[in-house]
């Protein structure tokens, strides 16, 4: 019904330093996908993936006897990590990852994946 003033001023302070500000967000963004990238070839035959060209969300795909929205629930309740399932997207061997966030926050969540697979592999 209005406009967010206080939104809309931000937004365009943040596009006046838009080059610094994307400049350090890509280079997060790299940085988290080479680690994604690891961790993944550390996962061969469990995760496999098409590395995104674009974007801080990549779509691995699970080969597990579980169903996805089951391993999603299960990465949330034991280790407070949120994924989203890839049936919302009618993908339903896939989840949704996000790799935009910092270094160490990132690092964090893999390890809670890492054990998350650990458990409901056979």
């Amino acid at each position: 019904m209005c406009s967010n003033a206080a939104g809309e001023f931000l937004a365009a302070i943040v596009l006046e330093h838009r080059d610094k500000v994307l400049e350090s967000k890509t280079a997060l963004a790299r940085a988290n996908l080479r680690t994604l990238s690891k961790f993944i070839a550390e996962h061969d035959g469990v995760l496999s993936w098409v590395p995104p060209a674009a974007g801080f969300t990549a779509f691995p795909r699970l080969y597990l006897n579980v169903d996805v929205e089951s391993f999603s629930a299960g990465l949330a309740r034991e280790e407070s990590v949120l994924i989203l399932p890839g049936t919302v997207f009618g993908v339903p061997d896939r989840f949704r990852l996000g790799f935009g966030m910092a270094e160490r926050r990132f690092s964090d969540g893999l390890d809670a994946l890492r054990r998350h697979l650990a458990r409901v592999s056979p």
